[in-house]
């Protein structure tokens, strides 16, 4: 009788070692089911957009072959309903003041490119350079920070107007918000109507480090 006992008071310590396991896995299973359905939602909620950084050789050699010194001024990538091109870039030159030179590769890959001359009177079109030491931050992670605001996410997932993401130099930025503000090239991120009709909200994002530096809506 007494081995009976000890029998089913084993059988029952076993059933319970197995109860904890089956717990501890079932815990687990639900943690990570948790996890990546975070992420899907994030992935939902944050547009697949091409790497400037993956991107940038070909449109630096492309303008380069305008003049040897070209430089980058500003880059945009279309986020709404896509247009033709999946960058749009413009490049100055020293040599060429009053010019501009276009480079958009499309997304089938092909290269376009197109020269833009100012009147004199205007002055000069150049602007400050963007090389690429100067920013580490590259155009996916940049919208991946930005989905961190819940205004910008809620306009990333639903809205269906125009949204841009623009690399462009700090010498504009600091002439809107001030000198004070950082020398590192800046991108920004546009919405034409969200989350207001009739509004336009900028959000602005150090490029090295990866700060938003500010939001306007105007």
């Amino acid at each position: 009788m007494k081995n009976t006992s000890k029998g089913i008071a084993k059988k029952d310590k076993e059933n319970q070692q197995v109860r904890v396991v089956v717990l501890i896995f079932f815990g687990l299973f639900v943690i990570v089911a948790g996890l990546l359905s975070a992420s899907d939602l994030f992935e939902k909620r944050t547009p697949i957009i091409p790497s400037l950084s993956n991107n940038w050789d070909l449109l630096e050699t492309s303008a380069r072959k305008w003049q040897s010194d070209a430089y980058l001024t500003s880059v945009t990538i279309d986020l709404g309903k896509k247009d033709v091109y999946k960058f749009s870039a413009e490049f100055h030159s020293k040599n060429l003041p009053n010019s501009m030179f276009f480079v958009g590769i499309t997304y089938l890959g092909e290269v376009n490119t197109m020269p833009y001359d100012f009147p004199p009177s205007q002055g000069s079109a150049a602007s400050e350079p963007i090389f690429r030491k100067d920013w580490v931050i590259d155009s996916q992670e940049a919208l991946k920070i930005f989905a961190k605001d819940e205004i910008a996410a809620s306009c990333l997932e639903s809205f269906n107007g125009l949204i841009e993401l623009e690399l462009t130099s700090s010498s504009t930025f600091r002439m809107f918000f001030g000198e004070n503000h950082t020398t590192a090239p800046i991108w920004v991120l546009t919405f034409w109507g969200c989350p207001e009709d009739g509004k336009t909200t900028d959000y602005y994002l150090n490029a090295k480090t990866g700060e938003i530096v500010d939001r306007d809506t105007k």
